[in-house]
Parts: structure tokens; C-alpha cells; sequence
């Protein structure tokens, strides 16, 4: 897996500790540029993949 996809992954998961489990994907989102956010898309797209988080409209939750 990439490097960078890893990095946005831990970012993902650190968010979502200081958020209680709850992120706004589009709030996500806006804290990156164009480039970044595909990036940020494939991360939560593996996380879901390996059943860390679920998403559900537009809201990210971390999976316990």
C-alpha cells in the first residue's frame, strides 16, 4: 500500500479519537488540497475495506 494512503489513514484515525468516533466527510475533506483528497478517499476506502470504519451518509464512524 502507499505510503501516503498509509499516513492519511493514521490522520483518519486520529481525528476520529479527538471527535469521539464522528467525522463529516466533506469537513474532512476541506482540510486538504484537490491532490490530497483523493488520497483521503482511497484511506477511508481501505479503512471501511478492513472494517475500521463504517460510512454511512456523508458521516464517518470508527468501529469498536
Amino acid at each position: 500500500m502507499n505510503r501516503k494512503v498509509q499516513k492519511f489513514q493514521h490522520e483518519i484515525i486520529r481525528k476520529l479519537n479527538q471527535q469521539g468516533g464522528e467525522l463529516d466527510i466533506f469537513t474532512l475533506c476541506c482540510e486538504y488540497h484537490q491532490n490530497e483528497r483523493v488520497l483521503v478517499k482511497k484511506a477511508l476506502a481501505c479503512l471501511e475495506a478492513e472494517n475500521r470504519v463504517n460510512i454511512n451518509y456523508g458521516q464517518v464512524t470508527q468501529v469498536l
